[in-house]
């Protein structure tokens, strides 16, 4: 089962050297990714709920010493698996 909620989507460009510690860190904090972009640097695109957003650009913008360009989306719903405590 699913449930739909509102989340903002962060465009994140990511230098190569970087790409797996940043996609380990996504995966790390549950955030939803799809596809990333490859062109001279990665693009990673994630949902983050909203009231999670400023927080999370943030802790990005820290733990990768401002190293990673984070540009914010439009909030939009998007669909999330239920969790075991939410059935």
């Amino acid at each position: 089962m699913i449930k739909r909620i509102k989340q903002t989507t962060l465009d994140i460009t990511v230098p190569y050297p970087l790409y797996d510690q940043v996609n380990y860190y996504l995966n790390q904090a549950a955030l939803t990714q799809t596809a990333p972009d490859y062109a001279t640097a990665v693009t990673v695109h994630v949902f983050v709920d909203e009231d999670q957003v400023a927080a999370q650009i943030a802790a990005l913008t820290t733990r990768f010493n401002n190293q990673l360009t984070i540009q914010k989306g439009t909030p939009r719903f998007h669909e999330v698996p239920l969790t075991n405590d939410e059935n």
